[in-house]
């Protein structure tokens, strides 16, 4: 409903919009909907979502939209990206560890019972070469020191929640294009989840005057590439740093001026070429 608050201000549409909120109304949902047959679903749980949309009907309609893209620019495999998020905390989970369940329980060195949670932004090409990341921390103000030790090339971020947003989105997506270098003679080919996120108009307009062609997949657990192969291995990579960090630093916590440095290590590791051709491969985006 955002969405269409934005379209009809952009295009000068006169409307009964609420200025305040920025957005259109039930009534004018529901006559929309009556107009064009459309109907109205109840939001779900991202899991849940996941899981209902992988069915034959959501695979073959990507599968269709993406050879539709590839018939009409014939995109290469160095112009195919893909992006996706993943959240990292101050106090990262653990493995399970199997025992007898007759044994006390096992304990592990940890930060504090609760973390800060920080949204690590991943980008690669089926190629195998990574877009250098964006950290979004839980911060108000900016603050340099937090991401000195971050992976070269680092976009940082911040929000009040740490999480990714339609505004943040529009900053990373700058930050893609500067690496990317999409133009009318060479456009990119670049798929993530459907997170509200990406479905502002701002970002829409943005990717159309930058020549990218954004394909959302609907059941992001089997056609992201990244959620497929590497972020199960970064986020194993990264609980093991950060163990490490609290052995070798006894007495101290995990904050949000570590985060980068034990991300960074653990993202070195896993963004390799190898595992990045595998991800598109067997998602079947590349080939």
């Amino acid at each position: 409903m955002k969405v269409a608050f934005e379209y009809a201000d952009v295009n000068g549409v006169a409307g009964r919009f609420n200025n305040e909120r920025k957005s259109a109304g039930k009534d004018w949902l529901k006559s929309f909907c009556k107009r064009y047959n459309h109907s109205v679903r109840n939001p779900e749980r991202c899991s849940v979502a996941r899981a209902m949309g992988f069915n034959e009907v959501q695979v073959v309609r990507f599968s269709n939209n993406l050879k539709s893209c590839y018939l009409d620019k014939k995109f290469p495999a160095r112009r195919k990206f893909n992006m996706d998020e993943n959240a990292i905390s101050t106090v990262p989970q653990y493995n399970t560890e199997g025992g007898n369940t007759k044994m006390q329980k096992d304990c592990k060195i940890s930060s504090a019972e609760r973390g800060q949670t920080v949204t690590a932004i991943c980008c690669m090409i089926a190629t195998g070469v990574f877009v250098p990341p964006a950290l979004i921390l839980p911060r108000k103000r900016m603050n340099s020191l937090s991401y000195k030790d971050a992976p070269n090339g680092t976009l940082p971020l911040i929000s009040d929640t740490g999480y990714m947003n339609s505004h943040l989105f529009i900053d990373w997506l700058k930050h893609f294009v500067k690496h990317a270098k999409p133009s009318a003679e060479d456009p990119v080919l670049f798929t993530a989840d459907d997170h509200t996120s990406r479905c502002s108009l701002p970002a829409v307009l943005f990717c159309r005057e930058n020549h990218i062609t954004f394909l959302p997949p609907h059941a992001s657990h089997v056609l992201q590439p990244l959620d497929k192969c590497v972020f199960a291995p970064l986020k194993a990579l990264y609980s093991s740093e950060a163990e490490k960090w609290l052995v070798q630093n006894p007495g101290k916590v995990i904050t949000l001026y570590k985060v980068s440095g034990i991300f960074q290590k653990a993202y070195s590791a896993t963004a390799r070429v190898q595992l990045a051709e595998k991800a598109f491969r067997v998602t079947g985006i590349e080939p």
